[in-house]
């Protein structure tokens, strides 16, 4: 991690190195540069965070001052995100600051949501944050959205709920009834920042920093230490999923139902031990030509997973690099989950080589191993399609399809 010399040391003293790695690479963007935003943006940068993009269309105004990190009298009339990535740079000056001078509406377009691990929403528009949340839950992003925090003076009211538990918040009363209109009835779900304090009755929508502040730290905590659900059966279904495929989908889904799980982690592995150059190079050569990354494999993973709350994508065998032993990531997630079941999803072809998995007695001992018939789909099917320009007919899951099929034009189309 680049920064000065022992600037994220006390980080990472309380975090651990894993978490500072993750943090180091994962992708956030924050939609909202003003009291709420601005801080958060803060002190993710502070606390490791290497790469984000600030996203807001308003200048500095003297009524800014009063609460918003980056605003003093001097900078009155200049971009608000300009303002805030000269100061983030100040403090971070090797991380990536992206500074977007535009707003995000329903339809505008521009916005790579699947290019973010995840999105803070700090804006203010009702529309535009109805839009924001679905487009960003859509492409598989994780989601920390700000409520009200105008009319409030007491910052420890603030609180971290799912949205349907939010009550006495009028800007979420709005945001539903924006969903229902604009979603044929349906609300999304998603981790809220919001304050249980009833607001000020007053003819002037009033804030104070104390209160911005501590939205914006807590929607800074759940970027760098997102919630762990409470979880007694946890599935794990690794792979190398280059690319994911319905096979994989019908396999995840399954092992849901038939083990009754409450949790099912999809992780692209970084290299699988037996599927690296030296194992099968012409598999990888194969996958490399046609540009099946870490990002695009990260990328589709999230799209299946989006919008099915079960199915919750994991990279942290992408983030933790080198190859990919199943008794690391085990040994990650029961820590995780202490006292959880663990099972270990996984296709009969995978299992023929089982004994000579690394720590394969221990592996065993920690997790139940759930082996599913092989599929007629497989990756390697997929990238012949695509690179002979055929249409994948059904192969892959309708939302891969479509990616691809903007990722590759016409080969990869229906």
């Amino acid at each position: 991690m680049k920064g000065g010399e022992g600037q994220f040391e006390r980080s990472a003293a309380l975090l651990g190195e894993a978490a500072m790695s993750r943090l180091a690479k994962l992708r956030v963007a924050v939609f909202g540069a003003g009291g709420v935003g601005g801080v958060c943006a803060e002190a993710l940068v502070r606390t490791g965070l290497m790469h984000i993009e600030i996203v807001d269309f308003d200048d500095v105004a003297p009524s800014n001052v009063n609460r918003q990190i980056q605003a003093t009298p001097g900078a009155v009339g200049r971009p608000k995100v300009e303002v805030l990535r000269e100061r983030l740079l100040a403090i971070s000056p090797g991380a990536e600051v992206v500074a977007r001078n535009a707003r995000f509406a329903a339809g505008s377009g521009g916005f790579d949501f699947g290019a973010y691990d995840a999105v803070v929403d700090a804006i203010d528009s009702v529309a535009d944050k109805a839009a924001l949340v679905r487009e960003a839950l859509s492409a598989g992003a994780a989601v920390y959205s700000s409520m009200g925090a105008a009319l409030r003076t007491d910052p420890t009211r603030v609180r971290v709920s799912r949205f349907a538990k939010v009550s006495g918040d009028g800007l979420a009363r709005a945001l539903r009834q924006r969903f229902r209109k604009d979603g044929a009835g349906t609300v999304p779900d998603f981790l809220c920042v919001h304050s249980d304090e009833p607001p000020r009755d007053i003819p002037v929508r009033g804030s104070v920093m104390q209160v911005t502040a501590a939205f914006g730290l807590a929607l800074a905590s759940l970027v760098v230490s997102p919630p762990v659900p409470k979880c007694r059966r946890v599935g794990i279904f690794g792979g190398s999923f280059n690319p994911f495929h319905s096979g994989h989908l019908r396999i995840a889904l399954q092992a849901i139902d038939d083990h009754s799980l409450d949790i099912l982690y999809v992780l692209p592995a970084k290299t699988s031990p037996f599927k690296t150059a030296q194992y099968n190079p012409g598999a990888a050569a194969e996958a490399e030509e046609l540009g099946f990354g870490d990002d695009v494999r990260w990328r589709l993973v999230k799209l299946v997973c989006a919008g099915r709350p079960k199915l919750v994508p994991c990279a942290m065998d992408l983030m933790r690099g080198g190859v990919s032993y199943a008794i690391d990531t085990v040994r990650d997630i029961g820590a995780m989950h202490p006292g959880a079941e663990l099972f270990w999803i996984m296709g009969e072809d995978a299992a023929e080589g089982l004994p000579k998995w690394k720590d394969s007695e221990e592996l065993q001992r920690r997790c139940r191993f759930v082996v599913y018939p092989r599929t007629p789909e497989s990756s390697t099917e997929v990238r012949r399609r695509i690179a002979a320009g055929e249409p994948l007919g059904g192969i892959v899951p309708e939302c891969v399809e479509l990616e691809l099929a903007r990722m590759f034009g016409k080969k990869a189309a229906k």
